[in-house]
């Protein structure tokens, strides 16, 4: 009972969060969501810092994984067809997959995960968080930030590292939109969108523009 009470309150933590931001986090608005009495929160899951840190911790596992099956799918494609080719039309042809496996995930992201889009975006903009949970939110980031650069280094890119902070912007700058305004994620929409920031980097590369 004791571990479905924490799941519960940390259950309704995030989903306050996802509501009302870092800002509009309390002890009495999780008690309230979860229909627990107000000293349960602070005896499950500790002061507003720990729950902060639990509620990303969660967060990140369940992202994480998430990325891990999309960065999966990015190589299984990747060497089956190679990267970056001889001319440009047939490494666009190879970008096509790719952007193919990006679309779905920024709808799977919208669709199924808007609640930790809410809690992403949360995290990632907010001015109140405390310095060792902004230091895993830096560390999160980064992660997000390497995958993308391995990803854009596959293709020739001759600047990885800033061509897949572009790209992991692209994506939530898409997902954020879709989320804030509860638009449906239009497919070929998504495949425009990363089409264009994607073959503007390759061809970037190729006539080795920096």
């Amino acid at each position: 009972m004791s571990s479905q009470t924490k799941n519960k309150i940390l259950e309704a933590a995030q989903r306050v969060m996802a509501d009302k931001g870092v800002a509009g986090m309390s002890h009495r608005a999780i008690a309230k969501s979860a229909g627990v009495r107000l000293s349960m929160t602070s005896y499950h899951l500790g002061s507003m810092d720990d729950i902060l840190e639990a509620c990303f911790d969660d967060f990140a596992e369940r992202s994480l994984r998430h990325l891990d099956k999309l960065n999966s799918d990015l190589i299984a494609h990747l060497e089956k067809h190679g990267g970056r080719q001889e001319n440009l039309s047939d490494t666009v042809q190879v970008l096509h997959g790719v952007i193919d496996l990006l679309a779905q995930y920024i709808h799977d992201e919208v669709i199924d995960r808007n609640l930790d889009l809410a809690l992403e975006c949360a995290f990632l903009y907010s001015y109140h968080l405390p310095e060792a949970i902004r230091h895993k939110v830096r560390d999160f980031d980064e992660t997000m930030y390497a995958a993308a650069s391995e990803l854009t280094r596959r293709f020739g890119s001759n600047d990885p590292e800033t061509d897949g902070r572009i790209i992991v912007k692209v994506i939530r700058q898409v997902e954020f939109d879709h989320l804030s305004n509860k638009r449906v994620p239009d497919m070929e929409y998504l495949r425009t969108i990363l089409g264009r920031a994607m073959i503007g980097f390759v061809a970037a590369s190729m006539i080795g523009i920096s």
